[in-house]
C-alpha cells in the first residue's frame, strides 16, 4: 500500500477490507461478514519504514477473527508492504513468497529459490558493508543485497533515498543478470518510492472510491491526485477479470509515495 498521508487515513477499513475479500488469495468465500472473518491465512507479515529503519510485524492466526487489515493501517508508513500465507499453498512449495530488509530497504519478493552455485556468485559480488554476515542470511536477503549492489554502483548512495528512475534501473540490471532465475515478482521500497518486477503472476491495482477520497484540502484539488493505492500479487489470475480493480501488465515499474496514482515504467 502507498499512501500519500499514512497519518489520515480518509477511507478507514472499508476500502481496504473490500479489496482483501475480493483479491487476497486466502479468503473464503463465506458469509461471515465484512473483512476477513471467514478467511483461510495461516498468518501474515506488514511492515514498512519508520524514519532510518524498516519495523516488520510478523504473526501466525490464532483465531479466525484475527485481522490482517488493522496491522496493515496501523504501520504508519507512507510505504507498507505485507505477506500474507494462505493456510493451503499448492503448487507453491519452495517459491513462496519471502520478506527481506535491510537498513531503510524491505523487499517481499516470490520466485524460485537460488542455485547453490548462483548464491555463491551472489555473495561473493557483494561489497563488504553489504556481504557482512550476509553468508547465513536467506535467499532473500540475498536478493535484496544484490539488488542494492546494483543501486550502489550507479549512485554510491549519496542520497538518503534513491530517485525512482533509478532503482529502476538497478532493479531491470539485477533482474537480467539473473536471467532464468529472475523473480516472478518483486517489491521493494525505502519508504518514498516502491519498485516492482513483475514476471508471472497476476498484478492488481485499486483505489479508495471517489466516495472516500478527502472533502476538501490539497489533494481535493486535483482530481487525478489518489489519496493511495494498493497492489495485490496472487501467483494465479483471477478466474473472471475483477470489476473493482486494474490487472497491470508485466513490466518494471515504480510509484512515488506523493503521487500513489501515478505508475512510472522503465
Amino acid at each position: 500500500m502507498v499512501e500519500a498521508r499514512p497519518d489520515r487515513p480518509f477511507w478507514g477499513r472499508t476500502w481496504v477490507e473490500s479489496a482483501f475479500s475480493a483479491h487476497v488469495q486466502g479468503r473464503q468465500d463465506t458469509d461471515a461478514g465484512p473483512g476477513l472473518t471467514g478467511h483461510n491465512l495461516s498468518g501474515w507479515s506488514v511492515g514498512g519504514c519508520m524514519g532510518a529503519e524498516t519495523l516488520v510485524q510478523s504473526r501466525p492466526v490464532a483465531r479466525e477473527t484475527d485481522d490482517p487489515v488493522g496491522d496493515l493501517l496501523r504501520s504508519g508508513a507512507r510505504c507498507s508492504l505485507g505477506l500474507y500465507h494462505p493456510a493451503s499453498r499448492s503448487g507453491l512449495s519452495g517459491q513462496a513468497p519471502r520478506t527481506a530488509r535491510f537498513r531503510r530497504w524491505m523487499a517481499v519478493l516470490a520466485g524460485p529459490p537460488l542455485r547453490e552455485r548462483t548464491r555463491a556468485d551472489l555473495l561473493g559480488a557483494l561489497p563488504s558493508f553489504l556481504a557482512r554476515d550476509a553468508a547465513r542470511e536467506p535467499d532473500a536477503q540475498i536478493q535484496l543485497l544484490a539488488l542494492l549492489d546494483q543501486l550502489y554502483k550507479a549512485t554510491g548512495f549519496q542520497n538518503a533515498y534513491a530517485e525512482p528512475g533509478a532503482l529502476a534501473e538497478a532493479l531491470a540490471k539485477y533482474t537480467e543478470s539473473r536471467g532464468d532465475e529472475a523473480p516472478h515478482a518483486l517489491f521493494v521500497s525505502d519508504g518514498r518510492t516502491l519498485a516492482v518486477l513483475l514476471n508471472q503472476g497476476c498484478l492488481l491495482s485499486s483505489h479508495p472510491p471517489a466516495a472516500l477520497q478527502p472533502p476538501g484540502g490539497l489533494m481535493a484539488s486535483n482530481p487525478g491526485h489518489l489519496a493511495a493505492s494498493l497492489w495485490i500479487w496472487n501467483p494465479d489470475a483471477p478466474p473472471q477479470p475483477p470489476r473493482d480493480a486494474e490487472r497491470i501488465a508485466e513490466g518494471i515499474f515504480t510509484i512515488h509515495a506523493a503521487e500513489p496514482g501515478v505508475v512510472s515504467r522503465l
